[in-house]
């Protein structure tokens, strides 16, 4: 039997939105639903008025996932304009893969290319998760330039892309890009999630998994459709939001 990953789980509290999860709720989560593992990254809201806002946040990760007697996989939180080179150098080799999130922090992918870290850290050929959002400089597309020039870094493009159709048509061609569906249930609960009615493919239905799930498997491989949690936000945003989240799992695998 293969292992059941959970691909995007925060851990700590976070400044802006006040949610939190500590790590024995989330392996007490995971033994309840039989999840094996969890790739985990701090919160996204920290203290941005200083330099390595995430420096704390990465060496709790860090502790939580070395007492997780390898259930817990730690991805680095990257800030690319407010982290120094020295912290992200040193680090780097402790984690499995990196986090970017470019609402918090208020930066624009498409900037990346003058940022003194992210060469380094795409060079790591380490995975990716990036965080998308409904803005310009969030779309999955902002990142195009970046994938090619690294094209044995996996990225993963967490919250479906927010299904912007464009975006995930060029992103399909791309080897080494996969489809973070985190929070599918809770996303579907509320159109605000993804990409305006005229951005996205006519046929989906947005408040139906299946059919979001059905739209990216006709443009990736299945094995490029990765499932997450997305908690705690999907605790707090959709009431038995864990359970629902986990459902997203027998959605997929009747679909392969």
């Amino acid at each position: 039997m293969s292992l059941i990953i959970d691909h995007h789980v925060h851990l700590g509290t976070d400044n802006k939105s006040g949610y939190k999860l500590e790590p024995k709720e989330l392996i007490n989560l995971m033994n309840q639903y039989g999840i094996n593992q969890s790739i985990v990254f701090s919160c996204p809201f920290q203290d941005f008025t200083k330099e390595n806002p995430y420096h704390n946040p990465n060496n709790y990760i860090l502790k939580s996932a070395g007492l997780s007697k390898g259930r817990l996989k730690p991805f680095m939180f990257i800030h690319p304009f407010l982290d120094t080179r020295k912290e992200v150098e040193t680090l780097a080799n402790t984690f499995s893969g990196f986090k970017l999130y470019c609402q918090a922090g208020e930066y624009d992918y498409n900037k990346l290319s003058s940022s003194h870290i992210a060469d380094f850290v795409f060079g790591q050929k380490k995975p990716v998760i990036i965080h998308t959002g409904r803005t310009d400089k969030s779309r999955p597309k902002s990142l195009l330039d970046v994938i090619t020039s690294f094209p044995k870094t996996p990225f993963y493009f967490a919250h479906a892309g927010r299904l912007f159709d464009d975006d995930l048509e060029q992103l399909s061609s791309k080897k080494n890009v996969y489809v973070d569906v985190s929070p599918l249930a809770t996303m579907c609960s509320n159109p605000k999630f993804f990409a305006g009615k005229e951005q996205r493919k006519s046929n989906i239905e947005i408040d139906n998994p299946e059919s979001v799930l059905r739209y990216l498997y006709s443009l990736f491989d299945k094995d490029k459709i990765l499932w997450g949690s997305d908690a705690p936000w999907c605790i707090n945003l959709l009431e038995s939001g864990y359970t629902k989240e986990v459902e997203i799992l027998k959605i997929m695998g009747s679909l392969k």
